[in-house]
């Protein structure tokens, strides 16, 4: 008897955690498509990017400001959102700026983190590389070699996470 019960308990679980699981599918796609049709909206020229003068345009609409509420982001977030996602074109794509929105809306993951420390890091591991600080060059500026230095070293000895 115990064990049918649990047999049903565990069945339970799974049943729910897998609602759980298709509900946030759900809930996603619904973010996305509001995203989608907020971006629509905004683009004027039906190319599929938004300028900087489009994104202007959204943050000064009160009707799309009421939009933009409605998906739960904030004015400073979405003007950091088209700083980060412009590639220096002053232009956003909308495949971009529904990914970022996305990330906006649910917190930033730690493999998100851990991604970005990783960039981070290779991007040092360059620059200390081509900074010409070689064991026989004098380092630009003492300052920033050390904490460059202390940067890299402390990253690189942090022991590994098991994934497992």
């Amino acid at each position: 008897v115990s064990a049918v019960c649990v047999n049903q308990t565990m069945k339970t679980a799974a049943l729910d955690a897998e609602q759980a699981f298709k509900r946030k599918q759900e809930e996603q796609v619904k973010y996305t498509n509001k995203v989608k049709k907020l971006f629509q909206s905004v683009d004027d020229s039906g190319d599929g990017n938004m300028s900087f003068e489009e994104f202007s345009e959204l943050l000064a609409s009160s009707k799309l400001k009421f939009w933009v509420a409605q998906l739960e982001l904030d004015y400073p977030d979405l003007v950091r959102l088209f700083e980060l996602l412009d590639d220096g074109s002053n232009q956003i794509s909308m495949d971009k700026f529904i990914e970022g929105a996305t990330r906006l809306k649910y917190a930033a993951k730690s493999i998100d983190i851990w991604r970005l420390e990783t960039k981070i890091e290779q991007f040092l591991s360059n620059a200390m590389a081509g900074s010409s600080l070689s064991s026989n060059a004098k380092p630009r500026g003492p300052v920033w070699s050390a904490q460059l230095k202390h940067h890299l070293s402390f990253t690189t000895d942090q022991p590994s996470v098991d994934a497992s």
